[in-house]
């Protein structure tokens, strides 16, 4: 029984962590282009399909298939390094706005 509350409390403690980054990615996010966290989320999973799909038609052409991978994990990894910047940028104004929503100016 024991095991099932730990599990519990660490679901818990990850969950509300998500929680917290998607807020900081969506206060960002509306920061600096007026989007939500959701839509986001939509562009990444196009530009990591996009870049699998370019990927694979070079494959299918004849690319040397490392060099072809290779560039769609940077492609991939675009996005995320820029979400990772984005909320490191606007870190200091985020917790400003919660400070003050939370009252503890």
């Amino acid at each position: 029984m024991r095991d099932v509350m730990s599990t519990q409390k660490s679901e818990s403690r990850y969950r509300e962590s998500l929680r917290e980054h998607n807020r900081k990615v969506d206060h960002a996010c509306r920061a600096a282009w007026g989007i939500s966290v959701k839509m986001w989320r939509v562009l990444d999973q196009v530009v990591s399909l996009g870049a699998l799909a370019l990927a694979g038609y070079a494959i299918a052409e004849g690319a040397e298939p490392v060099l072809a991978l290779l560039i769609a994990a940077v492609i991939i990894s675009g996005p995320k390094v820029v979400e990772w910047w984005l909320v490191r940028e606007d870190f200091v104004e985020f917790e400003e706005m919660r400070s003050r929503r939370d009252g503890k100016e």
